[in-house]
């Protein structure tokens, strides 16, 4: 697998699965690049990239993850109110938060108050926000990196919904670090 440089500590089985689709090649410098043309502001641009510096050493954990829950990959029965999560390519270990994170930017983009969403649950008491900041700030960077990807024939709108994705990461990100500052 290669990582050019992220070198993730024990026990960070879903970073790695997040990394090991990327191109090989200077993940730090695509995400630091992804973030110079999204971010805006000078300050807003090396909070992001240290960000992404910080994300290697901070996602670990005992709980299951998912790796790419989204809206897409959870089916609602409208009978018994459950929630079915499928498409478990990426299954790993990691921190109880980190899945949680990720679906976030989704109901950002769709209007809703993420940030209440995030201070709200008991999955995300607690952990600060700079770890949240630098998990947003790696899978935005994976995002980019996978949607400036080639096409994928057997499945015409992969790369569309990285670039779709880094987006909406990189906006609700961009929202938390100006308001950080």
């Amino acid at each position: 697998m290669p990582t050019s440089g992220l070198r993730p500590r024990a026990g960070c089985e879903g970073l790695r699965l997040l990394l090991h689709r990327c191109p090989s090649g200077p993940h730090e410098s695509a995400a630091r690049g992804a973030w110079r043309r999204r971010a805006g502001p000078r300050r807003h641009t090396r909070r992001g990239a240290a960000g992404v510096e910080q994300a290697p050493a901070l996602p670990t954990g005992s709980s299951v993850q998912h790796n790419d829950l989204r809206p897409d990959n959870i089916i609602l029965d409208s009978r018994s109110g459950r929630a079915w999560i499928c498409d478990w390519n990426y299954l790993a270990t990691g921190p109880a938060w980190a899945d949680w994170v990720a679906l976030l930017p989704y109901a950002h983009h769709d209007g809703l108050d993420a940030d209440a969403l995030l201070r709200g649950s008991t999955l995300s008491v607690g952990v600060p926000d700079d770890a949240v900041d630098s998990w947003l700030a790696l899978l935005a960077a994976y995002m980019v990196v996978s949607g400036g990807s080639p096409e994928v024939p057997t499945s015409p709108h992969l790369r569309a919904h990285g670039r779709f994705t880094a987006r909406i990461v990189i906006d609700w990100l961009s929202e938390r670090r100006k308001r950080a500052a």
